[in-house]
């Protein structure tokens, strides 16, 4: 199942059945605008392949069965890995649309090797525990607070992830993990993860901004990842440069070290003792006064149905920053238009981890991967286990 390539029309038919969870053959025909003979021919080799199966749905005592299609659960996951300076997350998705398990574990300061070697050991554990063979398993995707280079596979990292610069980290992690890996950056990967496993995809135009050791966005247009001609679109930091004040964890982390409360990594912010409300409530409000013009600028350039506000930010902490945007009328930015709505991320820190791990299953399985007849995700992003 693993090298089963997939036409359009069927990658077509496996996302409309994830993001219902079940729908019947004549709903997706009409749906989809395909003749009912073309929908019963595409749903009958994707059971053969084993990648969806009959349901049994009874509507009551005295009635006929519907028979609703749903992904086969069980067949086919994928991992993620999304990492922070001293922490590795990792996330398991199956593709009938289940989180499996989301981990998180300590990362010592080292190198791209030593944080593959973490993930491997901690993804084996947590595939040991659910009972799912590595086999199974389609490929990991890497979120990275990363830009790309213009070399194969090589990424620009941000400051802080420093041993990271130029390295071909889906070819490193390919091979200490022993499976394909696809490489995204984490604006990109957070957009993906609220797209498919949160409320994302009931939007046309979606567009999100992640919050993490950076400034990145990420957006879904119509079911595809926008990702740029080098995969480099939505590089949102721009708005706020470097050695200024930014909304981001990396800013509230120093603001907390100004005035003696030292932590190591966004990841503690989880733990910010509680004489730092002031420092953080401060920070809150600057914050959220950038992201409203944040906030015009994306409405501007893409007229979204919604924007997220998303990263590696606590949840409490995320839902005061959204709600001091979303509770201000916001001037349009434009005469007459009004801005997008803004809503937390419902996946919160999980988002990460969970967006890179729904990288294989887009590149695989869903059509927004596909353009002009080409993957995009064959573009020196992805590498085979070992290579």
């Amino acid at each position: 199942m693993k090298n089963v390539s997939l036409s359009y029309n069927e990658r077509r038919f496996i996302e409309l059945i994830f993001r219902q969870k079940s729908i019947s053959r004549s709903e997706i025909s009409e749906q989809l605008e395909l003749t009912g003979s073309s929908a019963t021919r595409i749903a009958a080799r994707l059971m053969e392949i084993g990648l969806i199966e009959d349901e049994v749905e009874r509507l009551g005592a005295m009635g006929q069965p519907r028979r609703p299609i749903a992904i086969a659960p069980g067949k086919v996951f994928s991992a993620g890995i999304n990492f922070a300076l001293n922490t590795i997350d990792v996330a398991i998705i199956d593709l009938s649309g289940k989180v499996v398990s989301v981990r998180r574990e300590g990362l010592k300061r080292s190198s791209p090797e030593a944080a593959a070697e973490c993930a491997n050991q901690l993804l084996e554990r947590m595939l040991g525990e659910a009972r799912i063979s590595k086999d199974d398993v389609i490929g990991a995707g890497i979120s990275v607070p990363a830009n790309f280079s213009d070399h194969h596979g090589t990424v620009l990292p941000n400051a802080l992830f420093s041993e990271y610069d130029n390295v071909d980290l889906d070819a490193v992690f390919g091979k200490i993990m022993g499976l394909e890996m696809t490489i995204e950056n984490d604006g990109a990967c957070a957009a993906l993860g609220e797209y498919y496993f949160a409320e994302g995809h009931r939007h046309e135009i979606f567009f999100l901004y992640h919050l993490g050791h950076g400034f990145n966005g990420g957006v879904m247009l119509n079911g595809r990842l926008y990702r740029g001609a080098h995969g480099n679109s939505c590089v949102t930091g721009v708005l706020f440069p470097y050695g200024e004040p930014r909304p981001t964890g990396t800013d509230l982390v120093n603001e907390l070290a100004k005035h003696g409360m030292v932590l190591d990594d966004v990841a503690d912010l989880a733990n910010v003792p509680a004489d730092a409300e002031p420092v953080v409530s401060a920070w809150i409000e600057r914050a959220a006064g950038q992201l409203e013009q944040a906030v015009r600028i994306a409405t501007g350039f893409f007229d979204p149905n919604v924007i997220v506000i998303g990263g590696r930010l606590p949840s409490d902490l995320m839902q005061r920053l959204t709600a001091r945007i979303a509770w201000k009328t916001l001037p349009g930015p434009s005469r007459g238009l009004k801005v997008a709505p803004v809503m937390a991320s419902k996946l919160g820190a999980d988002g990460g981890a969970v967006g890179a791990a729904c990288v294989p299953f887009f590149a695989r399985y869903f059509p927004g991967s596909i353009e002009n007849g080409h993957n995009n995700y064959s573009n020196g992003r992805r590498s085979s286990a070992g290579e």
